[in-house]
């Protein structure tokens, strides 16, 4: 997935820990009589759980009065379909909350890591993340950009900037250290294949221990770059 320039706002507090992805699906018959009053004990439900990824069955509840044959027919064969071209298609019927991040990791690669923008507000931006829990277990960052830098000196360029301004608590050190671990760099060109390659190679290395791998990428480049940095993350470095 490809990311446009300037999101050091992402540490913002956008998420409901609590609150499902992919909430129930309800379904209500309505007589026409009735379709402005109170629902009446007698109406008929039936709840949808999305399809989970490669067949995993569907459960349907259905609560009813009269006969609900007829819809739950039609729900089999709706469920049917999705099982098959689950199949055949991984991503169809994809659940994060249940697929993810268990069996996966999260690479964030960071375009143009040695400017201002990257320095102040991304990397920042994703420590905060960090800290507050909202990174998955199995995460790492690589930082690339044309100039030629080790992780160490890379790790020491972005140290600096690290703060818990946002929320301090206890442990900040410790988070910060942690963090650095995960925080890798990768030199090389914007229009050439050969850094992306490279790249590549590094972050399969690093997201081996699971069986799948989810990899973002943050712009902070020059507009007059974008295109050659994105088909070359597109055609060389990206998921599997």
């Amino acid at each position: 997935m490809l990311l446009g320039k300037g999101l050091g706002h992402v540490a913002g507090r956008y998420t409901q820990p609590n609150a499902p992805l992919y909430p129930a699906i309800t379904l209500q018959k309505h007589s026409s009589a009735a379709k402005h009053s109170r629902p009446q004990p007698d109406r008929r439900r039936v709840s949808c759980q999305a399809v989970e990824q490669q067949g995993a069955t569907t459960s349907t509840l259905v609560q009813q009065n009269g006969n609900g044959n007829g819809i739950a027919a039609e729900l089999d064969e709706q469920q049917e379909a999705a099982r098959k071209l689950a199949a055949t298609d991984p991503c169809v019927g994809y659940n994060l909350p249940k697929s993810d991040w268990s069996v996966s990791s999260l690479s964030v690669v960071v375009l143009g890591a040695s400017g201002d923008l990257a320095k102040k507000k991304i990397f920042p931006a994703l420590f905060s993340l960090y800290y507050e829990g909202l990174l998955p277990e199995n995460f790492q960052i690589f930082g690339y950009a044309r100039s030629k830098m080790s992780d160490e000196e890379f790790r020491n360029m972005i140290e600096a900037t690290l703060t818990c301004r946002v929320n301090a608590r206890e442990r900040c050190a410790e988070a910060q250290e942690v963090f650095l671990k995960r925080c890798f760099y990768q030199s090389g060109p914007y229009d050439a294949p050969d850094g992306f390659k490279q790249l590549s190679t590094r972050l399969s290395e690093l997201e081996a221990i699971k069986p799948r791998a989810n990899r973002m990428f943050f712009l902070s480049i020059p507009p007059n770059v974008f295109l050659a940095a994105t088909g070359n993350a597109a055609d060389h470095a990206r998921s599997s």
